[in-house]
């Protein structure tokens, strides 16, 4: 089961720091790509999480001889999750340290843009923009901004864990 996990977990964190490298390529720092740029960065973790469902299908068709309870293929899932969690959370490290240094800063200036750009009444915006400083302070902290992606990773790859441990569960023989 073990060698199981690692082996998907790897699969689905690698793919998801190429897809997010590539991503960078093509849109880079801009402001008026990163709309693109969160849905390219969804995209590819909703199609890299695809690694759950083999990863279970895997072990249930060549290690336990097509028998799975749904506990094992969860916790399956929620192993490869977590391994790719972990990977991605370092790529974000790396991202943010030495590829694109200046994210942070050119993301929020977009955001706080956005906002003002929105036509909401004054009292709205104000309200948007102290909320956008609040959450400013937690984007600046480098090791926090990779812990939400990890935790983002984690929970999508959970979901594809409950819903594939369900489906391909089998049910005990009756004797």
């Amino acid at each position: 089961m073990f060698s199981h996990i690692v082996r998907y977990g790897l699969l689905f964190g690698v793919a998801l720091g190429i897809g997010f490298f590539v991503s960078y390529l093509i849109f880079g720092n801009d402001p008026n790509n990163f709309s693109k740029g969160e849905v390219v960065g969804y995209s590819v973790m909703i199609i890299s999480a695809v690694a759950v469902v083999y990863g279970i299908k895997d072990y249930k068709e060549n290690v336990s001889n097509g028998e799975l309870s749904f506990l094992t293929g969860f916790g399956i899932g929620a192993g490869i999750s977590a391994i790719a969690g972990l990977i991605f959370g370092l790529y974000m490290m790396i991202y943010l340290k030495w590829l694109n240094p200046t994210f942070t800063e050119t993301y929020m200036k977009y955001s706080e843009e956005q906002i003002r750009m929105s036509g909401v009444s004054d009292e709205v915006m104000q309200a948007q923009l102290a909320e956008l400083a609040t959450y400013s302070d937690m984007m600046s902290n480098d090791l926090l901004q990779s812990a939400v992606m990890f935790a983002t990773v984690f929970m999508i790859g959970l979901l594809f864990s409950l819903v594939s441990a369900a489906a391909m569960k089998t049910n005990a023989p009756n004797n």
